[in-house]
């Protein structure tokens, strides 16, 4: 696999006061297309050379002084295109044809119920015996996303939500669900959030991330579990996808009503070949679409109950049923990565990996949130923190841990700036840009001021840095309860509200400002968008 870290053993030459470099290559387009103009500089020097019109250039000088040490920054800036860093140990290199799309493609990769330590770069398997359970000692192998990770950056406190249909709200939306218009919501009616299958019927007035693109020219693909709509008029195709293969809903009885587009295809029940069949089915949508900058979103049903894996995959873990179904995830991952690289357009795609929501239960058929506490529809970190990764070569720089908030609103504004898409202007717009962190840009800290966990429509917590304030209810008042450090205490065993109570009131008026925009079971905000 190509890899953006690039080796030479050339010695470096030293001269007084700098070190000469000389570096060339050839910047090109979608098919090939020489990309003149753009800018080549080298961190910590005044080097700089320009592509020409075969889009070649040659960075050649003295750069930083002798006692800089490797790898070396090189950064490619082109107008109207992602900026492309390359990382070197040599001070002489020829980086060959470096592709760089006006437009670099998006692959969103949901799993469902996944807990945060179901990962190798997460954890996997190193609880301790005391406080846990023997499920959370037991590793579950995933070469592929840890391999990911090792290629990218992995958030260590990246939120979701804490169900399933919110958190598909908020992804799609770039706002908390709770602010969305939906198909029952309307002043005064609050609990239109929920359809009858633990879903959101997304209102057609809402703009998604797809829809977003879709408007800058890309192709927009979504293969698996949807979750928010079950009507004519809230499918996938009538929110901005051209293509869907997938559940309208969840797999709780082992099958689901199965969907291409519009139309129907009956019951499909075949639990342990559902994530083969939704991979190959993005890989073959990508692999048609793959000249043009494209969006695909992948929804895993796994490892949601209830769960199955393949006869590859059955019994090839030590975890049970649970970790083969993890581990068929990890190499059906692994498959689409191949692919892009297979296709030469890996470099000019970043895929995220993440899950909806935190681990649904003890059972030994569902994950562990080690070394969280709690899990899916609970308050505690274990329910709405998630396992995130992301791989951009020449975008996100390799082995790279992120540990400022971030969350899965986030995404649309960044892919629309990446993208050079229009973000709606007529709302209220919750999620941040993110480019920064992923790029882990020197100084980039987190543009929330504060994460608002909703449990559906409750208010249940607000963080703000390493503060965590759960948040009650007494006649429909908001009051503070436990405070947690989680910087000392990521476990939230130990309670520190009675000694900080500067940091409770902080928190306190940060929960009811939220309260009195996006709202709650019992208030109307003013933020919220209404669907009548």
């Amino acid at each position: 696999m190509k890899t953006f870290l690039l080796i030479f053993l050339m010695p470096a030459l030293c001269f007084a006061g700098g070190m000469s470099f000389a570096i060339s290559g050839k910047v090109v387009g979608r098919g090939g297309v020489p990309v003149s103009g753009c800018v080549v500089s080298m961190e910590g020097s005044e080097l700089k050379a320009r592509s020409d019109a075969a889009g070649e250039f040659l960075l050649a000088g003295e750069g930083p002084d002798s006692s800089t040490k490797p790898p070396y920054i090189v950064h490619i800036d082109c107008a109207d295109r992602p900026r492309r860093t390359v990382r070197l140990t040599a001070t002489t290199a020829s980086l060959g044809v470096v592709r760089i799309f006006k437009q670099p493609n998006f692959v969103v990769i949901l799993t469902d119920d996944q807990g945060y330590s179901d990962l190798g770069a997460f954890g996997s398997g190193t609880a301790p015996a005391q406080g846990w359970l023997e499920k959370d000692r037991i590793p579950i192998p995933t070469p592929r996303i840890d391999r990911m990770a090792a290629e990218g950056v992995k958030f260590t406190d990246f939120y979701a939500q804490t169900y399933c249909g919110p958190s598909r709200a908020q992804l799609m939306t770039g706002s908390y669900a709770a602010r969305v218009a939906t198909k029952d919501n309307h002043k005064g009616k609050f609990d239109g959030l929920f359809n009858g299958t633990g879903g959101v019927d997304l209102h057609p007035s809402e703009i998604t991330i797809a829809e977003v693109l879709k408007k800058a020219g890309y192709a927009t693909g979504m293969i698996g579990k949807w979750h928010l709509g079950i009507d004519d008029g809230y499918k996938p195709v009538d929110q901005g996808f051209d293509y869907w293969w997938g559940a309208r809903f969840s797999n709780d009885s082992g099958s689901f009503p199965l969907y291409e587009n519009d139309k129907a295809l009956g019951t499909y029940d075949d639990m342990a070949h559902v994530t083969r069949d939704f991979s190959t089915k993005a890989i073959k949508w990508i692999g048609e679409h793959k000249d043009q900058p494209f969006f695909m979103w992948l929804a895993h049903t796994m490892p949601h109950k209830k769960i199955g894996a393949s006869e590859q995959f059955k019994g090839t873990t030590a975890r049970g049923l649970y970790g083969d179904v993890i581990a068929e995830i990890d190499w059906q991952t692994g498959q689409l990565l191949d692919a892009l690289e297979k296709w030469g357009i890996d470099e000019n795609t970043i895929v995220v990996f993440f899950s909806d929501n935190g681990h649904w239960g003890k059972s030994v058929d569902a994950g562990s949130s080690y070394p969280l506490r709690g899990g899916k529809l609970g308050p505690y970190e274990g329910g709405h923190r998630v396992c995130f990764v992301a791989r951009g070569p020449g975008i996100i720089p390799p082995g790279s841990v992120n540990h400022e908030i971030a969350t899965s609103m986030d995404l649309m504004p960044t892919f629309a700036k990446l993208a050079g898409a229009t973000m709606p202007a007529d709302r209220i717009i919750d999620g941040k840009d993110i480019e920064p962190l992923l790029r882990m840009e020197e100084g980039a800290v987190s543009p929330h001021e504060a994460y608002f966990l909703y449990k559906t429509t409750t208010l249940k917590s607000v963080r703000q840095g390493n503060w965590k304030l759960h948040i009650r209810y007494a006649d429909k008042n908001l009051v503070s309860g436990e405070l947690y450090d989680l910087d000392a205490d990521i476990g939230e065993t130990n309670d520190v509200s009675g000694s900080n109570p500067a940091v409770v009131n902080r928190l306190m008026a940060l929960a009811r400002a939220a309260r009195a925009d996006i709202g709650d079971f019992h208030v109307d905000g003013t933020g919220r968008r209404m669907a009548k």
